[in-house]
């Protein structure tokens, strides 16, 4: 079973969990700094609190990740991309 990092519980994010969520292929953790957005992530979803300008945190949330998808604003790819280089996680 692959890990999933979903980062963003926008409305991107939130269709992204629908199509994850059912498939026993994927343990999906959905991470947002937005306590509010994450409420809306259905229950049966991990959820973490994450600020991905934060690089203890987002490092905190890649540790336990195979994978990381990036449903966020596109200004905020470029840190994404280079933690999950880092920590040696696959990104999309």
């Amino acid at each position: 079973m692959k890990r999933v990092l979903l980062l963003g519980a926008g409305n991107i994010g939130g269709a992204i969990t629908e199509l994850l969520s059912g498939d026993p292929d994927y343990e999906l953790c959905v991470g947002d700094r937005d306590e509010r957005a994450l409420g809306a992530i259905p229950s049966r979803v991990l959820t973490r609190s994450v600020n991905v300008l934060d690089t203890a945190s987002l490092g905190a949330a890649l540790a336990n990740a195979d994978v990381v998808i990036n449903a966020l604003p596109y200004d905020l790819s470029l840190p994404i991309a280079r933690a999950a280089r880092e920590a040696k996680v696959h990104y999309f």
